[in-house]
């Protein structure tokens, strides 16, 4: 992807071009029809906030330095930080930085875009930057704050430029921070993505490839809400389960649990905008949501007025490996005539008779324990189905090598699978999938 990436620039930006939207919660739902109709005429301004130096110590009582993060508002002119949350265009109005461990002196190279609506870009706007430090135990601390206004920012472009934060409790000098707005800002990210990915070098796992794209598709899609909840639950995921912790089960339960009281709600606002979806994590709440729906579901894909569209479990899957379809999703989510023309294809394929039997089933599970001490699950195990399944199906007896081959192939695929539409439809993304290059 990052050899290639320098002539790609350009195309890049016609990508995340092309995918600027309006999208508003139910949180900001004044103006909502007026926001659509001028979704068109919206400026997109990419910014980059940089690094940040010369920051307190907020962590001085545990002998620590502070562990900077960085939260960005856009808003009017002379508006509050508060008042920034409210609808004055489309799109999200606040962006967070991840956290810089153990530093005064912080980069982020944490790089967005702001989409104005034909209203601010009028009567003007303005960066409400504040920086933070990040407490396991308390609070987090506001380091330091300062307002940019477009006009400022606009004497500027494409290059950094440091700005003097205000300290909020004695309004003195509280450091800095650098930033640029401008077309360079995509260089810029694609440069910390080249850098990441030289730093990772050839054993980087699929967990650091991931997150990188995951980077790359929140900076080039309006809705990061989606886009951080989707990391973070991609780096939980990728973390080995073990006989004191389940990573991805707690990190559901944090936000599951009613913190008052203990109880698990088995739901979870998220992980759209927390007033857009909901996600239900227990069986008892998913039956009766099914059961409140009843006849609204529908019984083919024509008469139903609830369908499930393109999703695979709360990820959101694109068209580059799913084809456009009537229904626009993946078998769990296809019509009752789809399921009617596939099933006969799946009685030929799974079928007891001469391909398999439960002794044949029997006789490879016996083989694959017998054949190691250790079992690493679920490497070895999902590629122990893929050979099984690959003799069942096609008549192919695949080895080891090639089984886990197939599985990291799997993986590759399911990232794919969910990079944002705008970059998966286009053939720069196309290119790169058939060059092998965007994953390895």
């Amino acid at each position: 992807l990052i050899r290639t990436a320098g002539s790609a620039f350009p195309w890049l930006r016609a990508l995340g071009a092309s995918a600027m939207g309006c999208s508003s919660s139910k949180r900001r739902q004044r103006g909502r029809s007026a926001c659509h109709q001028a979704a068109s005429n919206n400026s997109t301004v990419s910014i980059l906030i940089r690094s940040s130096s010369g920051l307190r110590d907020a962590d001085f009582a545990s002998g620590g330095v502070s562990d900077p993060y960085v939260v960005v508002r856009v808003g009017p002119c002379g508006s509050r930080w508060d008042d920034k949350l409210a609808s004055q265009g489309c799109g999200s109005m606040e962006w967070r930085s991840e956290e810089v461990w153990d530093t005064a002196d912080p980069i982020w190279n944490f790089a967005f875009r702001a989409i104005v609506h034909p209203r601010l870009a009028r009567d003007g706007w303005e960066l409400h930057i504040r920086v933070y430090d990040k407490d396991l135990m308390s609070a987090d601390d506001l380091l330091g704050e300062v307002v940019v206004s477009s006009h400022m920012l606009g004497k500027h472009p494409d290059e950094a430029m440091d700005y003097v934060l205000s300290d909020p409790k004695t309004a003195g000098a509280a450091g800095s921070v650098s930033i640029m707005v401008g077309p360079r800002v995509d260089d810029i990210l694609f440069e910390q993505l080249h850098w990441d990915f030289h730093e990772a070098g050839e054993g980087m796992s699929e967990s650091v490839a991931r997150q990188l794209l995951v980077r790359m598709a929140a900076y080039l899609t309006p809705n990061p809400t989606y886009w951080s909840n989707l990391a973070s639950m991609l780096r939980v995921w990728s973390t080995p389960v073990t006989a004191e912790a389940d990573p991805s089960s707690e990190w559901f339960r944090r936000r599951t649990v009613d913190q008052e009281t203990g109880e698990d709600k088995y739901s979870w606002a998220g992980p759209d905008d927390g007033e857009r979806s909901v996600m239900l994590t227990g069986h008892e709440g998913v039956t009766r949501r099914l059961a409140s729906l009843a006849d609204r579901l529908g019984t083919t894909s024509a008469c139903g007025m609830v369908r499930k569209r393109g999703f695979l479990g709360p990820l959101k899957v694109n068209s580059i490996l799913w084809q456009a379809k009537p229904w626009r999703g993946v078998a769990t989510s296809a019509p009752v005539e789809a399921h009617k023309m596939l099933r006969e294809l799946w009685v030929s394929m799974f079928s007891t008779g001469e391909k398999w039997s439960q002794d044949m089933l029997a006789t490879r599970a016996r083989e694959f324990f017998d054949s190691r001490d250790v079992i690493h699950v679920p490497d070895d195990t999902s590629a122990w189905v893929a050979r099984v399944l690959h003799e069942i199906c096609l008549g192919i007896k695949l080895t080891e090598d090639e089984s886990h081959e197939f599985v990291r192939f799997q993986r590759r695929a399911l990232t794919l699978a969910v990079l944002p539409e705008p970059l998966a439809n286009r053939a720069l993304v196309k290119w790169l999938a058939a060059k092998d290059a965007v994953l390895k």
